[in-house]
């Protein structure tokens, strides 16, 4: 006589493998050590700074160019007209990204699934983070919206003239098909990261969200260098004995931030617009 299988006890299974998403913000983005220290009005780093994370991170920056000062906002004299388009800084501010785990199995190491959970989510939760302050700060080139080349070429053109370094295009990733439709986009030699003909480096955020769901157009950014602050992941765990659940939790700290330059603009979406 067979058996009968009780479905309704549960089982331990190893978890799927997830590979991460290529091409988000954390792929252009340069990381910074845990414990550095940062510069001071562009008068060296002091060795009993405290890291940046633990402070929001304030820098000087050398790669505005002399047409626009540095990052404080500090301009020439003279008669020569200056871009509206002054040094903008995009500040980050210290942001907890945790997530956690739970199981009955009495061999199951919670905090390392914990560690596990956090990988798999935090890139896209820090990107939304990120997305709304620095696009809060990042003033429009054009009145209204434009092709998205168009965009592209403006927002490129005025980094030539008012920052002295490379600059990082963000997008939404809906529009990943019109920027390889229109060969606005083409793949690094090591496949890492996207860049436009230009060279720029792209960054298509999945956190990178539209105003409202039925937004017609959404937006564009340039920003320059995007530097990120991270702590190692801290992972906690306890067993709660009256549900008989190991518990566990894994935090991780981030700053982004983003060098003296903050443009955008707004292009039209693929008809219909919104988002799935």
């Amino acid at each position: 006589m067979t058996t009968p299988v009780d479905y309704m006890v549960r089982h331990q299974v190893a978890a799927p493998p997830a590979a991460p998403r290529l091409y988000g913000l954390l792929s252009v983005a340069v990381e910074a050590e845990e414990s550095g220290t940062v510069a001071e009005e562009g008068e060296g780093s002091g060795a009993d700074a405290p890291a940046p994370w633990e402070r929001g991170v304030e820098y000087y920056s050398p790669l505005c160019n002399m047409e626009t000062g540095s990052l404080e906002g500090w301009c020439p004299t003279g008669d020569r007209v200056l871009s509206p388009f002054r040094p903008v800084r995009v500040e980050g501010a210290p942001v907890t990204v945790t997530s956690g785990s739970v199981c009955v199995a009495p061999t199951f190491d919670a905090e390392q699934a914990a560690r596990e959970q956090l990988e798999r989510g935090e890139e896209y939760r820090i990107e939304q983070e990120w997305w709304d302050r620095a696009i809060a700060q990042a003033p429009m080139v054009a009145p209204g919206p434009m092709p998205l080349d168009c965009a592209i070429g403006r927002l490129e053109g005025m980094a030539t003239r008012v920052y002295g370094g490379q600059p990082v295009l963000h997008v939404p990733r809906q529009l990943l098909p019109q920027l390889f439709r229109h060969n606005l986009a083409q793949r690094t030699t090591d496949g890492a990261q996207l860049e436009t003909p230009w060279g720029t480096p792209i960054a298509a955020g999945a956190g990178y969200a539209l105003d409202t769901v039925d937004a017609e157009d959404t937006l564009v950014l340039l920003t320059g260098q995007v530097t990120v602050w991270r702590t190692s992941p801290i992972a906690t765990g306890h067993f709660e004995a009256r549900s008989n659940e190991r518990i566990g939790e894994a935090d991780r700290i981030y700053v982004v931030t983003a060098d003296c330059l903050a443009l955008s603009a707004a292009v039209p979406n693929c008809p219909g617009g919104g988002v799935l």
